[in-house]
């Protein structure tokens, strides 16, 4: 399976999976482990390539539509002030 970079706002994750979809979906997952609720700020889309964080994205995937795929709740950053 392929190495997939994923970056979205904050969140940087390297991930081994078997699509750019699945990556974006996994890095969620990852962001959580250890913790119940670890706040993230997202940017409005899922980057990902093969070549690493300073490459432009080969795959972009719109934020909302990954979070509710994944099952996870919008939240607005002034809601978690």
């Amino acid at each position: 399976m392929p190495k997939y970079y994923v970056k979205s706002g904050d969140l940087n994750c390297v991930l081994i999976s078997e699509s750019p979809r699945f990556a974006a979906l996994d890095s969620l997952e990852r962001c959580t482990e250890g913790s119940e609720v670890t706040p993230v700020s997202l940017g409005t889309s899922f980057d990902i390539n093969e070549s690493g964080f300073d490459s432009k994205p080969e795959v972009q995937f719109d934020t909302e539509e990954i979070i509710i795929e994944a099952g996870w709740e919008i939240q607005d950053e002034t809601e978690t002030l």
